[in-house]
């Protein structure tokens, strides 16, 4: 299972705790439809992408782990491999 699988499993459980306790899970709910995009974490500044990744219940000590796993080099040539991302592409704030 990659990082943003993960990610998106634990956003999902985070969501429907919220729902189940009658809580607002809007921001979550943003958060799935981010998580859409598999490079949505080479298109966001690291300030954003830290919140987002505290939103979804990443530990304070395994923060910036989590961010370098889903802004690898490895990651985002596979995602240009694969053709989800294109290096040209305007959007990017992050580039190998």
């Amino acid at each position: 299972m990659t990082s943003i699988e993960v990610l998106k499993l634990m956003n999902y459980t985070k969501i429907d705790c919220l729902r189940a306790i009658g809580s607002d899970f809007k921001r979550n709910d943003l958060i799935r439809q981010l998580l859409k995009d598999e490079a949505c974490f080479f298109k966001i500044n690291k300030e954003d992408a830290l919140l987002i990744l505290k939103s979804i219940g990443v530990s304070e000590e395994n923060l910036e782990k989590t961010y370098s796993e889903v802004t690898s080099k490895d990651l985002f040539m596979k995602l240009v491999e694969d053709k989800k991302v294109n290096k040209e592409d305007e959007d990017l704030k992050i580039r190998f």
